[in-house]
């Protein structure tokens, strides 16, 4: 890794199911560059190596704690059709009945972790909060999931809230 980072480069990991690892480097400004256009973690990479080419999702990055460089990432290899576990963010639309009515919209799940195929990951999973009222929830297994997507829970768990006086 070390000589990777003289080099200027990025060094990483490619994980495949049944085979060994592969250690890789690449341009971590360049992989920065593609989140920021993408604005999601869950994005597919292809990474080129001795004329093949491994479609990858990122499993972990680690990063400078100062500058925020990335100094090393793991990527885990994914064919289509594959089923893979992923975190990804949850959103609220519209205007909750308990909010109208002096409460205040509470998130308590900022991610749930799904199970997906991996060519189809979602940017996020949308919650509409309208009929939502003060003192109420919404769980987990209430959400609505893109098709072919399962959430994975030990436990079913709060997701979203509104707390606040009741008129």
């Amino acid at each position: 890794m070390r000589k990777a980072r003289a080099k200027g480069s990025t060094p990483g990991v490619i994980y495949r199911a049944g085979e060994a690892a592969v250690a890789v480097g690449f341009d971590g400004a360049a992989l920065s560059a593609i989140f920021r256009k993408s604005n999601d973690p869950n994005t597919i990479v292809h990474i080129n190596l001795g004329g093949q080419n491994f479609p990858c999702l990122i499993r972990e990055i680690q990063r400078n704690p100062l500058s925020r460089r990335v100094e090393h990432v793991d990527f885990h290899h994914v064919k289509p059709g594959e089923r893979v576990r992923v975190r990804v963010a949850v959103t609220t639309s519209g205007r909750a009945a308990g909010v109208r009515a002096g409460g205040q919209l509470r998130l308590l799940a900022r991610a749930v972790n799904l199970m997906c195929d991996s060519y189809q990951v979602p940017g996020s999973v949308n919650i509409d909060v309208t009929a939502l009222e003060t003192g109420r929830f919404i769980k987990a297994s209430q959400l609505e999931l893109p098709e072919g997507a399962s959430i994975m829970f030990a436990q079913d768990f709060n997701v979203v809230t509104v707390e606040g006086k009741v008129k």
